[in-house]
């Protein structure tokens, strides 16, 4: 006897990709900043790359290979060219500058690839880069899905903590040099 094939569709609507309070802190990337990330275009290459970073490194820390997929996807380009001066804009501005190099530099070391190693390089300096490399490597993202996952929830609380600090500190130093001043008389 064949089986009733399901007619349901799962559709995620979220106004903000940041569902924490705590790393929302930090971390923000709502609506407004989708359309300044894609140059008013919410299909825009660049912002579909910084909502697969974003989204897989502060709302998941990456427990499935999907979100990493889809920052190597839209790193290569599958999309569209990424404009890069944008992508570090929107990044800084949001305080998603350590998500996203996080996550490229996840998606490079778990496929290989040479050119999203390099857009990982071209955002540098980040801090805290190599232990954030480390908390979320591939074979923590590997093992997520297996009966030692708890093994590794202390990383992904640790990663959420840097990205956190990170992100807040981006948001104050890009805030600060984006503000005009203007001379007292």
């Amino acid at each position: 006897m064949a089986r009733a094939r399901q007619r349901r569709v799962l559709i995620e609507i979220q106004t903000n990709l940041i569902h924490s309070p705590n790393l929302g802190a930090g971390i923000r990337f709502n609506h407004a900043d989708l359309i300044e990330a894609g140059n008013d275009d919410a299909e825009d290459p660049t912002a579909l790359l910084l909502v697969a970073a974003i989204h897989g490194a502060a709302g998941h820390q990456f427990e499935r290979l999907q979100p990493a997929i889809d920052v190597l996807q839209a790193a290569r380009g599958a999309a569209g060219p990424i404009d890069r001066n944008r992508l570090v804009r929107v990044a800084h501005a949001t305080g998603s500058l350590a998500a996203l190099q996080s996550a490229l530099d996840l998606a490079a070391g778990l496929f290989g690839d040479p050119a999203v190693r390099e857009l990982a390089d071209a955002l540098s300096p980040v801090p805290w880069r190599r232990l954030r490399s480390r908390l979320v490597a591939p074979d923590v993202v590997l093992r997520a899905q297996s009966r030692n996952a708890g093994y590794d929830s202390w990383r992904r609380r640790a990663y959420r903590e840097i990205i956190r600090r990170t992100g807040r500190k981006t948001i104050l130093r890009h805030k600060a040099k984006t503000q005009i001043s203007y001379p007292i008389n």
